[in-house]
C-alpha cells in the first residue's frame, strides 16, 4: 500500500480544521484571538486580507460570520468574525490561503488558491447561501488512504434552538473503513470534543468497526448544552482509523443528539485516489534569469475541486503533488506580473517539469468608478470626480485626463503606490449646447471610462409674471407688461415670464392675470404630481422606465423642474439620489406626462423606492429590484435555486 503524500491539503480538509478549533486537539486551547498555528509573521513583512460576507439572496452583510483563513503551506489556520457590516480584516504571512466563512443558517463559502504578498492588501469577499432544510455542516480530513491514521471532524450546530448534547455518532457504514481501535482504557486520551475552542469535553466512548458512539459525561458534569452556531470539533488522539483501502467516494456522516434524536446530522464526503503526479520546476525573473525565492504557485483544475499548491524556496524551485488531471498552473510573486500556465497534464507516480518565467510588474492605472455631480443645469459646472487606483505593484505617474464630448478639458498627473487611489476632482462649465448630455471619459495609460451625464435646460429663478425679477410678482410687473405693449420697453423686462397665459405672445391678457393673482382672484401657478407609473418589479442592471402626470391647477402659467430620485427607503430621498431631471413650462391648467428611464445597476436585490418631485409637490411608488437573470414572477421557489449549493462534491482526495 502506497504511503500518502500530505502535500495535498484541499480546501474542505483545511476548513475541517478550523471546525475542530484550529488544529490537532492535542495542541492545547484555541488563543483567545482566534489564531491557531503560527499565521502572524513579522510585521514588517505581513500582508493584509480583507473583505464583505454577504448573504446572497438579499446582499445584506452577514455579521458575526466565522471567516477562515488557512495557509497551505504550514497548515495553521485563523478565524476572524466580521463585524455588523459583514466585514473582516486579517493581517497574515506573505502565502497561499484557503478562505472560508461559516454561519448557522447558511451553506459554507469557500475560496481556495487567495495569495497574501507582503505588504499589500488582497480583498476576498464572501457570498453566504441561506441553507435549506436542516444538514450538518460537516467536513472530514483524513490525511492518507488505506493506512491508519488521526481523523479530524467538524460541524455547526443546526438545531432550531438550544439542545443538549447527549451523543454523538460517526458512523463509517459501507466505507470499509475500521474504527474499532478508537476506544481502549483512556479513552479521553483517543479522542477529544471541543465545543466553541473551549477545554476538552468528559466523554466515554463505544466503538465498533464502522461507528463510534461518544455520549458525554453525567457523573462529573452535566451533558453540554449547545446553541445554533455553536462549532464542535472532534478529533481522534493517538488512535487512528483505519481507513477505506479501495479508490472512491465515500460519505461518513456525523450526527448529534439529544438522547436519541438527531438535532443535527450530515455527510463527510472524501475521496480516495490509486496515484497522484507532481508538478514541479522553478520561477525566474524572464528578464534576468534570476530565480525567485518565494513565489506561490497554483494548479486547479478546471472544476476547481482538485488544487494544490507551494511557495519557491530560494533556489527558486517548486513542486506540488496532485491526483492525475488536466491542471491550469498560475505563479504570483511581489514586484512581478501574475502568469499562468495552462493545460498541464498530469500522470500517475510522474514528474511534469513546468518552469515559470515572470515579467517584471508596472505601474497599472485603473479608473475604477466616475461620480459627478449631474443631473446638472445648463450653465452650471459639471463636477466630476473619479476614482483611480494603481492596480500595479509598484509606483508610478501616470496623467489623468478628462474629456468632454472628445474635448480635453482638464488634466492631472499623480503619483501613487501599489494599492493607492487618486480621487480629485475636475469641473466643467456647461452651456446650452450641452443639452440633453455631455458624453465624460476620463482615462490614464493603462485604462478608461466613459458616462453620459444628463445636462438639463435652465429654470429662471423667477416666477412666472415676476418680469423684473425682484423675487415677488407685484403691480410694477403688471405696469411694466403695459409699457411693453405700448413700445415703452421698461430697463429690467423679461418677455418670457411676461407671458402669464404660456399663449407664445405677451398681451394684456397677462397684465391683467397678474393683476388678478395679486387681487386674489387668481392663485399662481403649480406643479402638482398627479399619478406615477413604474414596473413592480426590475432585474438588476435593467432599466426602469417611469412616468408621471403634472398638473398645473393653478390659474397662472409655472415653469419647473421635475426630479426623479431613488433610494432604499421614503426618508433616503434627500437631494443627492436625484437620477433625472425634467422641466416642464404649463399653462394655467394644463397638463402633461413625464418620463424617465432610471439605471439599475449596481442595486442590490430588494425593495426601492422612486420618488418625482416638483418645487410644489411630491409623489412616491415603491418598485422590487430582483437579481441578474432571475425571475420576475415572484416564484420564490424558483429564486431560491439560483442560489443553492452543491454539497456533493467531496471535500478532500488523498492517495490509496
Amino acid at each position: 500500500m502506497a504511503t500518502a503524500r500530505v502535500d495535498l491539503l484541499l480546501g474542505f480538509g483545511v476548513l475541517a480544521l478550523l471546525l475542530v478549533c484550529g488544529g490537532p486537539v492535542a495542541a492545547g486551547a484555541v488563543a483567545a484571538d482566534g489564531d491557531i498555528g503560527s499565521d502572524i509573521g513579522p510585521a514588517d513583512s505581513n500582508g493584509t486580507l480583507s473583505g464583505q460576507v454577504t448573504d446572497a439572496a438579499t446582499g445584506q452583510p452577514v455579521e458575526n460570520a466565522s471567516v477562515i483563513v488557512a495557509n497551505l503551506e504550514n497548515v495553521s489556520v485563523s478565524v476572524v468574525t466580521t463585524d455588523s457590516s459583514g466585514n473582516y480584516e486579517r493581517s497574515l504571512e506573505p502565502g497561499l490561503y484557503v478562505v472560508g466563512a461559516v454561519v448557522a443558517g447558511y451553506e459554507p463559502a469557500l475560496e481556495q488558491g487567495v495569495t497574501v504578498l507582503p505588504n499589500e492588501t488582497t480583498e476576498r469577499n464572501l457570498t453566504l447561501t441561506p441553507r435549506q432544510g436542516d444538514p450538518a455542516l460537516t467536513v472530514v480530513d483524513d490525511p492518507a488512504a488505506g493506512a491508519q491514521t488521526n481523523h479530524l471532524w467538524g460541524t455547526v450546530v443546526a438545531s432550531d434552538g438550544p439542545r443538549t448534547l447527549e451523543e454523538i455518532e460517526l458512523n463509517y457504514s459501507g466505507t470499509g473503513a475500521d474504527l474499532t481501535d478508537i476506544g481502549g482504557l483512556f479513552p479521553a486520551t483517543n479522542l477529544q470534543v471541543i465545543i466553541n475552542g473551549g477545554n476538552p469535553e468528559p466523554i466515554s466512548l463505544d466503538s465498533t468497526a464502522e461507528s463510534v458512539t461518544v455520549s458525554f459525561d453525567t457523573v462529573i458534569s452535566n451533558p453540554p448544552t449547545v446553541e445554533p452556531g455553536d462549532v464542535i470539533g472532534i478529533a481522534t488522539i493517538d488512535e487512528p482509523v483505519t481507513n477505506p483501502t479501495a479508490a472512491g467516494g465515500y460519505e461518513p456522516t456525523v450526527s448529534l443528539r439529544n438522547g436519541t434524536a438527531a438535532f443535527t446530522a450530515g455527510p463527510a464526503p472524501f475521496e480516495l485516489v490509486n496515484e497522484t503526479g507532481t508538478i514541479a520546476g522553478t520561477v525566474t525573473d524572464n528578464q534576468t534569469g534570476e530565480r525567485i525565492d518565494g513565489a506561490a504557485v497554483v494548479a486547479a483544475n478546471g472544476t476547481g475541486d482538485r488544487l494544490g499548491g507551494a511557495l519557491t524556496g530560494t533556489d527558486g524551485s517548486y513542486d506540488i503533488t496532485v491526483p492525475p488531471d488536466t491542471y491550469n498552473l498560475t505563479a504570483v510573486a511581489p514586484e512581478y506580473q501574475p502568469a499562468v500556465v495552462s493545460n498541464v497534464t498530469i500522470t500517475g507516480n510522474e514528474t511534469t517539469t513546468v518552469d515559470v518565467a515572470l515579467a517584471p510588474a508596472t505601474e497599472t492605472f485603473v479608473v475604477a468608478g466616475v461620480d459627478s455631480s449631474a443631473p446638472t443645469e445648463a450653465g452650471e459646472p459639471l463636477v466630476v470626480e473619479p476614482t483611480v487606483v494603481n492596480a500595479g505593484q509598484v509606483n508610478g505617474t501616470q496623467t489623468v485626463s478628462l474629456r468632454v464630448n472628445g474635448t480635453q478639458v482638464g488634466t492631472v498627473t499623480p503619483t501613487l503606490g501599489p494599492g493607492g487611489v487618486w480621487n480629485e476632482t475636475f469641473s466643467y462649465e456647461t452651456g446650452i449646447d450641452d443639452q440633453p448630455a455631455v458624453t465624460v471619459t476620463v482615462s490614464t495609460a493603462n485604462d478608461s471610462a466613459t458616462t453620459t451625464e444628463q445636462v438639463y435646460e435652465p429654470v429662471p429663478d423667477a416666477a412666472v409674471g415676476d418680469v423684473d425679477g425682484n423675487g415677488a410678482v407685484t403691480i410694477v410687473d403688471a405696469v411694466r407688461i403695459q409699457q411693453h405693449l405700448a413700445g415703452i420697453d421698461p430697463g429690467q423686462f423679461d418677455e418670457e415670464l411676461a407671458d402669464v397665459d404660456r399663449d407664445g405672445t405677451v398681451g394684456i391678457v397677462d397684465a391683467v392675470l397678474v393683476q388678478q393673482t395679486l387681487a386674489g382672484l387668481r392663485t399662481p401657478g403649480n406643479a402638482t404630481v398627479g399619478v406615477v407609473d413604474t414596473p413592480a418589479t426590475v432585474s438588476a442592471g435593467e432599466p426602469l422606465n417611469v412616468s408621471a402626470a403634472v398638473d398645473n391647477t393653478g390659474g397662472t402659467g409655472t415653469i419647473q423642474t421635475v426630479e426623479y430620485r431613488l433610494a432604499a427607503t421614503e426618508s433616503g430621498l434627500t437631494e443627492n439620489t436625484t437620477e433625472r431631471v425634467r422641466v416642464v413650462d404649463l399653462p394655467a391648467d394644463g397638463s402633461t406626462e413625464v418620463t424617465a428611464t432610471l439605471p439599475t445597476a449596481g442595486l442590490l436585490p430588494g425593495e426601492y423606492v422612486v420618488g418625482v418631485f416638483t418645487d410644489d409637490t411630491s409623489r412616491t411608488v415603491q418598485f422590487n429590484v430582483t437579481a441578474p437573470g432571475q425571475s420576475t414572477t415572484g416564484n420564490v421557489d424558483t429564486s431560491l435555486k439560483l442560489f443553492a449549493g452543491d454539497w456533493t462534491t467531496p471535500s478532500a482526495v488523498y492517495t490509496v
